[in-house]
């Protein structure tokens, strides 16, 4: 995470550094997933896997290895419960599940990390929550839902460029020590 001279309400309150989320420009590179072979004749002619084939089914289990169950069951109950919050928690965990699989496959070297996918659960319930206050405000016309939802959906940015520097350190850790142990993360 890059540190900064203070700026906005940090340097107002007196601070002299601040950390921050990198920006975009500023992500390292990451590790591309290293691309799999076709499976070629795992496949009947009716497009069913034959039995016994894992080559290309791995694939999917690969990159959600290491999430944990709290990284993509996390909720809060009682919103979750309002019928009108439901749309968005689904549309949440369809972006939690894309961007997973994202992160993996064009940072992580094939894998999302439990640290990167619980930030990007982080930012898929704050875009939701986000799109529900905005929801809401657009029916009451109330500019404080407006600010709520605005910095609910900045939140969630900093939460998901925050996910692609995890993953992509952790997949430059991994690949120079050729393991899956995340000794050397905090270097560069």
């Amino acid at each position: 995470m890059p540190v900064r001279k203070a700026h906005g309400n940090a340097k107002k309150t007196g601070q002299i550094m601040v950390v921050e989320a990198p920006k975009a420009d500023e992500l390292p590179a990451g590790v591309h997933e290293t691309p799999q072979v076709e499976a070629r004749g795992e496949r009947s002619p009716n497009g069913r896997w034959r039995k016994g084939c894992s080559t290309q089914q791995s694939r999917g289990g690969k990159a959600r290895k290491q999430t944990t169950v709290l990284s993509h069951k996390l909720g809060l109950d009682t919103l979750m419960a309002q019928e009108t919050f439901r749309p968005h928690l689904a549309a949440a965990k369809a972006f939690h599940k894309r961007v997973c699989g994202d992160i993996a496959r064009d940072c992580g070297g094939g894998e999302c990390p439990p640290m990167a996918a619980t930030m990007v659960m982080a930012a898929a319930m704050a875009t939701a929550g986000a799109a529900y206050l905005f929801e809401r405000a657009t029916a009451t016309g109330d500019p404080a839902l407006f600010q709520q939802s605005a910095t609910l959906n900045d939140k969630a940015k900093s939460a998901l460029l925050a996910a692609w520097e995890i993953s992509a350190r952790v997949a430059k850790a991994r690949q120079a020590q050729g393991t899956g142990k995340l000794d050397g993360l905090l270097q560069g």
